[in-house]
């Protein structure tokens, strides 16, 4: 194989009894270095999280020397809205891309992150991030089924007028 630079090839033909000998014009031919392998890793920053809270991941990716190429987060086959093409920026020891999304599902996500890779880095993928949506706590619902010293729950005292299992509170 050809080293590492620029390259000037011609092709040669030496003739026969019918035809006589030419050379090509020269073409310039450039090898570039071999890119280097990558590693993408990913993180949260809130897992697991509630249905409508803003969570960013954050893809790190190693083995590069310039910050060329982009990321893209998809959560299963479809690429998470407005994430699709993030452009790396520079850092140490890795390069980052963030995507912050609030429009996660309720259920658990496999969240990836996918360098495109560029002249010096191969494409690499994140391994899958567990990603899990909850829906929020409704601290109301835990106060009205409370139970008193009677055993009626505030639920029972408010709809149905009862202080005690014996009693009704008049009206007004």
């Amino acid at each position: 194989g050809l080293a590492q630079g620029v390259h000037s090839i011609t092709a040669g033909y030496s003739g026969d009894a019918a035809n006589l000998s030419s050379v090509s014009v020269p073409l310039s031919q450039v090898v570039n270095a071999a890119a280097n392998p990558t590693t993408t890793a990913l993180t949260s920053s809130l897992n697991p999280s509630v249905l409508g809270a803003s969570v960013t991941f954050t893809a790190s990716v190693t083995g590069l020397t310039s910050a060329a190429g982009t990321v893209a987060f998809t959560d299963g086959a479809n690429t998470i809205a407005g994430c699709g093409a993030v452009p790396l920026v520079p850092g140490k020891p890795a390069y980052t891309a963030s995507c912050t999304t609030s429009a996660l599902a309720v259920g658990t996500h496999g969240i990836v992150a996918h360098f495109s890779g560029n002249a010096v880095g191969q494409a690499s993928d994140s391994a899958a991030l567990p990603q899990v949506g909850t829906r929020a706590r409704d601290h109301r619902h835990h106060a009205v089924r409370r139970r008193n010293e009677n055993g009626q729950s505030l639920l029972d005292r408010l709809v149905h007028g009862r202080r005690n299992a014996h009693e009704r509170i008049a009206p007004g």
